[in-house]
């Protein structure tokens, strides 16, 4: 008798010993474990926390981490303490936040990883993000001029010229009017008509005696400049030039110049609404493939699959039925293959 409960205290401590070498150990976790920050203007930082956390049941002490660049050093951890000068302890259940900044300082994809080293073992998070130059097109501008003016005059930085009510709603009116038929120019592609009445806006909001101002308040000189960087954007030195002789110019020469490489071009415009162009080149003859997907790698259409001839190309694409947010494009042509990513705004 006494020689079997000698067998079952035994076996109860080997028992409790597995148990608490077992279940008894510190367990980190990390989360996310895969973070993509997307596109990100350059210049421009965008930041996360990702946090570690102790499901074990002892606890976790963190006693360092490594930031190891794949393509890019423009990743970093902002956080305090510093390891590992200042070990951190997280108890059972709980967690510890990492802050992780990506500042692009280059366009073009980026990827780094993560390691949080402590007694539990090591986790990762791998990083990735894309540095973009995003520039607002003609549309996009005088949208924000627009709303700009609205929105000034109803915080009161912006209203009408005049000594009289009626006089200064009026003058409000008109220079409006000569925004929106600026807005119509632009639709129409009839870019030296556009910087006419952008021209003829300037003027009117310029603080010049002559011709009277239209528009008054603290936000003039903004919206001064504003109109000026949309008419810059326009033409091509003057208003007697204009975007489109730049871009029919641009385009006799692309076309009598034969590639020497295959290439695919950032669609433009980006971002877009509905349609946008995706241009690209063959250094020769060869089967062109091009193709639309969504962010779940789920094809959405294809655009060109066929056989084409050394040269530049051009070709639309249009979304109006698809929702807003990040679609891919690729081209596949002979052994070469790009991706490149668009924005759908709606």
């Amino acid at each position: 008798m006494e020689k079997i409960k000698a067998t079952t205290l035994f076996m109860l401590f080997f028992l409790c010993l597995f148990v608490v070498t077992v279940f008894g150990q510190p367990e980190p976790e990390i989360s996310p474990v895969l973070y993509d920050f997307g596109d990100v203007e350059v210049g421009t930082s965008e930041t996360i926390i990702i946090s570690v956390t102790n499901i074990g049941f002892s606890d976790l002490i963190i006693s360092d981490y490594f930031l190891q660049a794949v393509s890019s050093n423009d990743f970093s951890v902002i956080h305090s303490p510093r390891f590992p000068d200042v070990p951190v302890a997280i108890a059972e259940s709980d967690n510890y936040d990492l802050e992780v900044t990506y500042s692009p300082s280059s366009t073009g994809p980026a990827s780094a990883v993560l390691e949080v080293i402590s007694n539990g073992g090591t986790v990762t998070c791998a990083l990735s993000g894309t540095g973009v130059n995003t520039e607002l097109t003609p549309e996009e501008q005088i949208e924000n001029i627009l709303q700009f003016i609205d929105d000034s005059v109803a915080n009161g930085t912006l209203e009408g010229s005049g000594n009289r009510p009626w006089l200064a709603k009026r003058r409000l009116r008109a220079f409006k009017k000569i925004i929106k038929r600026a807005q119509r120019q632009i639709l129409r592609d009839h870019v030296r008509a556009a910087c006419v009445q952008l021209q003829l806006a300037y003027k009117r909001c310029d603080g010049n005696p002559r011709p009277v101002d239209f528009v008054i308040g603290e936000s003039v000189p903004e919206l001064a400049a504003m109109i000026q960087n949309l008419k810059a954007s326009l033409e091509c030195g003057t208003c007697h030039g204009s975007l489109g002789k730049q871009l029919a110019d641009d385009q006799i020469e692309t076309e009598t110049s034969a590639p020497a490489e295959f290439d695919l071009e950032q669609n433009y415009p980006n971002p877009f609404n509905p349609k946008t162009n995706i241009s690209y080149s063959l250094a020769d003859d060869s089967h062109v493939k091009i193709t639309i997907f969504n962010t779940l790698g789920q094809q959405i259409e294809v655009l060109v699959n066929e056989f084409q001839s050394q040269g530049h190309y051009s070709v639309t694409w249009e979304a109006k039925d698809l929702p807003a947010g990040l679609y891919l494009y690729r081209l596949e042509s002979d052994g070469f293959n790009s991706n490149k990513k668009m924005f759908l705004l709606k």
